[in-house]
């Protein structure tokens, strides 16, 4: 903005050179912590901890999706340089975020890890100067991770948890929603005719077609095997394992959220071509990529169904499984010296308001007591205050519970009476409801012929 004296994008495309490459490189390192990509990848997992149907949603379509689609839509104004840059970010993510789903031991935090590494894919899209197959592969990977998450969570709700032991054979006993997390798990990995096949080869194709197509081709392609090996691995031990009885309670409300989505994942690529018309957009040509991306997710699905991630990884497993974790982490390397800062900034203030106190009472603005008998009545009055806010909190509390939660109880109350009085009155008798079906079109008779006697 500084440079071009305004905010608008059409301006900003006249910025080159150094100014450019800078304001690229700063765009990169936001989307970098918002979507997850290496080295602040950490966090996405941790926040599995919160409910699944929100991890479908944040992993889906918002929060995570923000640094992608910050970048496909400022990708025009960035130079060739930070393009560059975003491409090997993006594909050094998809290899490392593929390798840690691989190794993870948690159902959820599988599909985190994984959420990276698309995202990954994304931004080596976007690297490879074509931003287009980045958002193709966004739209696609929002309908696959939503359907995958809200599997996830119907195996969850039967087995109170999300660790691959306790997940083990959970999919044989949810024939149905194992159908459909398998469907998006292919397609995720890029089977024909799917959504991924088809974003996931336009973006193997643009890593083809860039000028950097040796630095971009192989985590490319190293991203689709790594995709296909850890969702057959979660494939495997949903299938195997023992089967164990399960509730009907609530499926037809988990069914009815994860079959549109399942079916999104399975034909959204029909709409890929109308969408490419509709923005003037050209991919580079697919058939190399086409042959590339099948045989990569063919044998990544082989390897992750026939192999364990300790036969895989080998000595990085354990490596794998910290999540590469650099120092410490983000433990070491952010959050404890945030920490000492805050504990720092603490003191500093502590000290501050002793000096300030101690030059009061130097300068003799009072008396000691004076000094000290107001600093008495300033905390009197902030105690007052804050009795008097608890006080109406207790009173906020007590109308919740006993007015606003009265009325609406009594009223749900009195509307499922009402139902049970009403569905009396539907008892499947034939000559009743005949009788009932007379005595509605007599009234009904009645109002007409009465009603032009009062017009």
């Amino acid at each position: 903005i500084g440079w071009a004296g305004t905010s608008e994008i059409q301006a900003t495309l006249a910025i080159t050179g150094t100014p450019a490459l800078v304001a690229g490189l700063l765009l990169l390192v936001g989307a970098m912590g918002k979507s997850a990509q290496v080295p602040l990848q950490d966090w996405l997992q941790r926040a599995m901890a919160g409910p699944t149907p929100v991890s479908a949603l944040l992993h889906s379509a918002t929060l995570v999706a923000a640094g992608a689609i910050l970048l496909i839509r400022v990708a025009p104004m960035l130079p060739a340089g930070a393009l560059l840059a975003v491409g090997l970010v993006g594909g050094v993510t998809a290899v490392v975020a593929g390798l840690i789903a691989l190794a993870e031991r948690d159902l959820k935090r599988l599909l985190a890890a994984s959420t990276s590494s698309q995202y990954g894919l994304m931004l080596l899209a976007v690297g490879a100067g074509v931003p287009v197959a980045a958002l193709l592969h966004l739209i696609a990977h929002a309908a696959i991770k939503s359907t995958l998450f809200l599997g996830a969570g119907v195996f969850q709700h039967d087995r109170d948890s999300t660790y691959m032991d306790a997940v083990a054979g959970a999919g044989r006993a949810r024939p149905l929603v194992f159908a459909a997390f398998a469907l998006a798990a292919l397609a995720l990995a890029g089977i024909p005719p799917l959504a991924g096949f088809f974003s996931k080869d336009a973006i193997i194709a643009a890593a083809l077609a860039a000028p950097g197509a040796a630095l971009l081709v192989p985590p490319a392609l190293a991203g689709t095997v790594l995709t296909g090996t850890y969702m057959a691995r979660a494939l495997r031990v949903l299938w195997g394992g023992a089967t164990q009885p399960v509730s009907g309670r609530g499926m037809g409300w988990m069914g009815a959220g994860m079959a549109p989505l399942a079916a999104l994942a399975v034909g959204l690529g029909a709409a890929f071509g109308p969408l490419e018309h509709g923005l003037g957009a050209e991919l580079p040509p697919e058939g190399t990529a086409m042959i590339l991306g099948l045989a990569a997710a063919l044998v990544g699905l082989a390897l992750g169904w026939f192999l364990g991630p300790a036969r895989l990884l080998g000595p990085m497993l354990p490596w794998a499984q910290s999540g590469f974790a650099l120092a410490g982490g983000m433990d070491a390397l952010i959050l404890r010296p945030a920490l000492a800062t805050a504990a720092a900034c603490e003191r500093f203030e502590q000290r501050l308001l002793a000096a300030q106190l101690g030059l009061v009472r130097a300068v003799g603005f009072g008396s000691a007591s004076r000094v000290e008998r107001a600093e008495q009545r300033i905390l009197a009055r902030t105690l007052a205050f804050g009795r008097m806010n608890l006080r109406l909190g207790d009173r906020a509390e007590d109308t919740d519970k006993n007015v606003i939660d009265v009325l609406i109880f009594g009223l749900v109350y009195r509307t499922v009476a009402a139902g049970r009085r009403l569905r009396l009155l539907q008892s499947g008798l034939i000559h009743r409801e005949l009788a009932l079906t007379v005595m509605g079109i007599a009234l009904i008779v009645v109002l007409l012929l009465a009603a032009p006697l009062y017009s």
